[in-house]
C-alpha cells in the first residue's frame, strides 16, 4: 500500500540547485557522513533481526511439520510415497525464501526511506547528470540508456567524496531502476524544447524525481504480508500431511 506524502509542485517550484562542486559546502554542513553511517549501522542490526526473525519463523514451523511427515511416514501401516516428503520439503524451501525475498524489498525501501535525507543530493546529482546527457544527445535518449549511462559509484563520489556502504549502494540502484525517467522526460518535452538552462531543467527533473520517490516508493513496502505468507504456508504443509495417506 501506498503512504503518498505531499511534495512540492512540480510546475511552481523552480527553485535552482547547482553542480555539486559549487555546493559543496553546503552538503557537507547539511549532510553528515557520520550520521547516514550510524542510521546504516541501525539498519544493519535491524536487517539481522528481520531475517533472524523470517528464517526462525519460517525455517522451524516447516521443519517441526516435516518430522511429523517423517513419523507418519515411517509408521504408517501402509505404504506412502516418498514424493510427499520431497514435496514438504520443497514447500518449505520455497515459502522460506519467499519469505526471505518479502523482507529483503522491505529493508531496500525502509533503507532509503531513512537515509532520503542524507540522499537528496545524490539524487540531485543524479538529475544534473540526465539533463546534460539529454541535451548532449539532442533529446534522443530512452529511459534504458539513462540507466545503462548513470555511473552511480561515480556520481558517490561526486557528492560525498567517498562511496556509501554497500547496503546503501544497493538500495540506491534498486530505487533508481524503478523510477520512470523516461516518463518525466516525455512530461518535460515543452521544457526541453523551450529552456537551454541546464540548471531549471534539472530542478524540473528533480521535481519529478521527488513526487514519485516520496509519492510511490517511501514506505510502499512493509512486512504485513507475513499475517498471510505464514498461515497459507502452515495450511499447504497441513494439507500435504492429510494427503499423505
Amino acid at each position: 500500500m501506498n503512504n503518498a506524502k505531499p511534495a512540492p509542485d512540480i510546475e511552481k517550484d523552480h527553485t535552482s540547485f547547482t553542480d555539486t562542486s559549487e555546493n559543496k559546502t553546503d552538503n557537507n554542513s547539511s549532510i553528515s557522513i557520520s550520521d547516514l553511517l550510524k542510521d546504516g549501522a541501525k539498519q544493519s542490526l535491524k536487517a539481522i533481526r528481520l531475517f533472524s526473525l523470517v528464517l526462525l519463523l519460517f525455517g522451524f514451523s516447516n521443519l517441526v511439520l516435516f518430522i511429523i511427515d517423517i513419523y507418519k511416514y515411517y509408521n504408517s501401516i501402509v505404504e506412502l510415497s516418498s514424493l510427499w516428503l520431497f514435496l514438504a520439503v520443497l514447500v518449505g524451501i520455497i515459502f522460506t525464501a519467499i519469505g526471505l525475498l518479502f523482507t529483503y524489498k522491505y529493508l531496500i525501501i525502509n533503507t532509503i526511506d531513512i537515509a532520503y535525507k542524507y540522499l537528496r543530493p545524490f539524487f540531485q546529482k543524479v538529475c544534473i547528470k540526465i539533463i546534460d546527457i539529454v541535451v548532449s544527445k539532442s533529446n534522443k535518449v530512452t529511459g534504458k540508456d539513462l540507466h545503462k549511462t548513470l555511473n552511480v559509484g561515480g556520481i558517490m563520489l561526486e557528492v560525498y567524496g567517498k562511496k556509501l556502504p554497500k547496503y546503501f549502494q544497493k538500495a540506491l540502484i534498486f530505487v533508481l531502476r524503478k523510477i520512470p525517467f523516461g516518463d518525466f522526460l516525455i512530461a518535460m518535452q515543452n521544457d526541453l524544447a523551450q529552456n537551454n538552462d541546464n540548471n531549471s531543467l534539472s530542478q524540473i527533473l528533480y521535481n519529478h524525481l521527488d513526487k514519485y520517490i516520496t509519492g510511490n516508493i517511501l514506505g510502499s513496502e512493509s512486512m504485513k504480508w507475513i499475517y498471510w505468507l505464514y498461515p497459507v504456508n502452515i495450511v499447504v504443509q497441513v494439507l500435504i500431511y492429510i494427503y499423505m495417506s
